[in-house]
C-alpha cells in the first residue's frame, strides 16, 4: 500500500465570526493554529481520500463541491472521499455563503490538502490498535431524582443529585499508524467518540485533537500528519459532573488529550499489522423528512438549569412556519482489507447507535465516524426523546424519531456486505 500525508493551516484571521455558542463572538486570540490534515490511500487499484478539518462543521454543499473537485483533479472517486469535522468549538464558522470568504478559501484549501497527500505517495507499512478510555468519556445526559434529563455542563454543584448513565458510551480509542519501509511514523489515524470543545471561548484553538496531534508529532518528527476522525458522540462529552476540578481548569482540554496520548502510545506499542490491504468503499444517500415542532421543543425544564434556551429560541423562530424539507443522510463505509471498516454519517450520532454497529460488525477495527460530508445536526436514539434533553429538541435535531433506527439499519446493510 501507499499513503501520503499533508497538513494545511486554515487559521482564520482575527474578528472572523465563531461557532459553537449560542451568542456572537468573534476571534480575540489565538492558543492553536486550525489545520486540515489530509491522508490518501493507494491499493494499486483504488484510492481513499480522508480529510480531517479543524472547524466545527462543514456544510454538506461545501462537501459535495470539495469532493467533486477531488475527483476532477487527483481521480480520486466521489464515494472514495470523506470530509470530517472535529467538532472543535473555538473555530471560525463555516457557511457556505458567496460573501463567506473564509468558507469560500476553506473550500480549496481543503481540495489542496488532499491533492498535495495524493503527491505525496509512498510505501507504507500499516499497524492498528484499539483500547479502552474511561476516564473522560462520560454521558452527558444526568438522570435527576424526577426522571428529568439535565445536561452536564451546567454547574456542577447543581447536579450533584443526578445519575449518570455508564452503559450508553463507546470509550473505545482506535489508531492506525503508517510507517515507511525504513519504519520511520508518517502519520495516524485516530478515531475516538467524544466532543472535542474541552476548550471553547474566543482564542482560536483546536482542542485536545490538535494537541494530541502536536505531542505526536514531536515524539516521531514533525512532519508526522494526525487525521483525528471524530467518532459517534451526540450524547458524550469528557464532563465527569462529580469532579468540580475541572470548571476552574482552562487546560482540562491538555489533561484529556494527555490521556489519549497514553492510550495511543499503548497500542502503538502491540501493533496489528494485518496482511491484507486491499482498499473498497460503498456510499449511499437517502432522505429523511423533516419534523415538525412538538411542545417539548419549547419546553422550560432541568435540561438547561430551568432557563429559557436562548440562542435555541432564536433558531426555533427562524424554522416556524417554514415548509418541511426532505433532508439528505450521507453514509460511506471504506474497508481497508478483511480487517478495518470505516464508517461514516453527516450528523451528530448517538453513541449507542455506534456500540450496536461494533457488536454485530465482522470487521476486527470498526471506526464509526460523525459529521463526515456534511452535518444535518443529531441523530438520537427513539427512547431519548421520550426522557427529553437537549438533541432531542427542534432544530438541534430535525429529523423524525425513528430515523436512527433507519440509519443503523442502512449501515449493518452496508457493513455485512464485506
Amino acid at each position: 500500500m501507499k499513503a501520503g500525508f499533508w497538513k494545511l493551516d486554515i487559521t482564520p484571521p482575527l474578528d472572523a465570526p465563531l461557532v459553537g455558542s449560542w451568542t456572537d463572538l468573534s476571534v480575540t486570540d489565538y492558543l492553536q493554529p486550525l489545520h486540515c490534515n489530509a491522508i490518501v490511500l493507494d491499493d494499486g487499484k483504488s484510492k481513499i481520500a480522508i480529510a480531517s478539518v479543524e472547524v466545527c462543521s462543514v456544510r454538506e454543499g461545501i462537501c459535495h463541491e470539495i469532493r467533486l473537485e477531488v475527483e476532477k483533479r487527483c481521480g480520486i472517486s466521489y464515494a472514495n472521499t470523506i470530509i470530517n469535522a472535529t467538532h472543535v468549538h473555538a473555530g471560525p464558522k463555516v457557511t457556505g455563503d458567496p460573501a463567506d470568504s473564509y468558507s469560500q478559501n476553506l473550500k480549496m484549501q481543503i481540495v489542496t490538502a488532499i491533492w498535495m497527500a495524493d503527491k505525496c505517495m509512498s510505501t507504507v507499512r500499516l499497524g492498528v490498535g484499539k483500547t479502552k478510555n474511561e476516564g473522560f468519556t462520560h454521558n452527558r445526559r444526568l438522570t435527576d431524582p424526577n426522571g428529568e434529563i439535565a445536561m452536564n455542563w451546567f454547574d456542577p454543584k447543581s447536579l450533584q443529585d443526578c445519575v449518570e448513565n455508564m452503559t450508553d458510551r463507546d470509550t473505545d480509542v482506535l489508531a492506525i499508524r503508517f510507517e515507511d519501509e525504513d519504519g520511520n511514523v508518517k502519520g495516524f489515524i485516530i478515531n475516538y467518540s467524544n466532543h472535542n470543545n474541552a476548550r471553547g471561548g474566543t482564542e482560536i484553538n483546536a482542542d485536545f485533537g490538535a494537541y494530541i496531534g502536536e505531542k505526536l508529532a514531536a515524539i516521531y518528527g514533525k512532519d508526522v500528519v494526525t487525521v483525528l476522525l471524530l467518532g459517534f458522540c451526540g450524547n458524550v462529552n469528557w464532563i465527569d459532573y462529580r469532579d468540580l476540578s475541572w470548571v476552574e481548569n482552562p487546560w482540562h482540554w491538555r489533561r484529556v488529550g494527555d490521556s489519549l496520548l497514553s492510550n495511543i502510545l499503548d497500542i502503538s506499542s502491540r501493533l496489528y499489522y494485518p496482511n491484507d490491504l486491499k482498499l473498497t468503499a460503498n456510499y449511499i444517500t437517502y432522505q429523511e423528512k423533516e419534523r415538525d415542532f412538538n411542545d417539548y421543543d419549547s419546553k422550560i425544564d432541568r435540561t438547561f438549569d430551568y432557563q429559557p434556551q436562548g440562542g435555541l429560541e432564536v433558531e426555533q423562530e427562524a424554522l416556524r412556519g417554514q415548509p418541511l424539507r426532505m433532508l439528505d443522510i450521507h453514509i460511506s463505509m471504506l474497508a481497508i482489507g478483511d480487517d478495518i471498516a470505516i464508517v461514516t454519517c453527516n450528523a451528530e450520532v448517538f453513541s449507542e447507535y455506534a456500540l450496536r454497529i461494533k457488536d454485530k460488525s465482522p470487521y476486527m477495527f470498526t471506526i464509526m465516524v460523525e459529521l463526515a460530508n456534511g452535518g444535518i445536526n443529531y441523530i438520537c436514539t427513539p427512547g431519548s426523546y421520550k426522557k427529553g434533553g437537549y438533541e432531542v429538541r427542534k432544530p438541534a435535531t430535525l429529523v423524525e424519531y425513528e430515523a436512527g433506527e433507519r440509519m443503523l439499519a442502512a449501515m449493518l446493510e452496508m457493513i455485512k456486505n464485506k
